[in-house]
């Protein structure tokens, strides 16, 4: 495993929204663990957690492990288009980005976690509508991304469904499932 990006910045998402981390980004590589969390703990040095997206590769378990064991708060970001980890329920949150191909187990979630579900028009929250209706005993909650104009709506949808919560996406918000990473263009 190797990092390819540490940066100190405020989460911009979830319900730790706002406060500072440490955001790191992974690719497969061939670097010790011991070494890639050592360098970690002395970046995030003062910072309450780490954010860990948007891969999952040989090596990040035990990556996540170390750093929470050293009182480091972990929350992990990857794409529902690969193979559910034995590992998931290491971080203290998980946030899954919805994919409607095979792969991820959503059922695997636990209560406190995310599976994230991105909305670009009507059509897509008539698609969450029908993902939510399938998906309703998993324990974990969704959260819908939706456009400005499409609010509202996400709203009425939102209150229909338990555990459920809706947020403004960013117009800059875009998914690359090519390489199994989410990006968030920086303004």
């Amino acid at each position: 495993m190797i990092i390819t990006s540490m940066q100190r910045k405020p989460r911009a998402f979830g319900p730790n929204e706002g406060i500072p981390m440490l955001h790191v980004e992974v690719e497969e590589g061939t670097k010790k663990v011991e070494d890639l969390v050592l360098s970690t703990l002395e970046k995030a040095s003062g910072l309450p957690g780490v954010f860990v997206g948007y891969k999952v590769v040989p090596g990040l378990g035990l990556y996540m492990e170390a750093l929470s064991k050293m009182g480091l708060s972990v929350e992990l970001q990857i794409v529902g288009d690969v193979r559910t980890p034995g590992w998931l329920n290491g971080p203290d949150l998980v946030f899954v980005d919805y994919r409607e191909t095979p792969g991820f187990n959503y059922y695997s979630l636990r209560k406190k976690d995310f599976i994230v579900y991105s909305v670009e028009d009507r059509e897509d929250l008539d698609k969450f509508r029908d993902f939510s209706e399938e998906h309703k005993l998993t324990p974990a909650t969704k959260w819908i991304l939706v456009p400005k104009d499409l609010l509202d709506e996400g709203f009425l949808i939102v209150s229909e469904h338990l555990r459920c919560r809706v947020s403004v996406r960013e117009e800059n918000y875009a998914h690359n499932t090519a390489n199994n990473k989410m990006e968030v263009a920086a303004n």
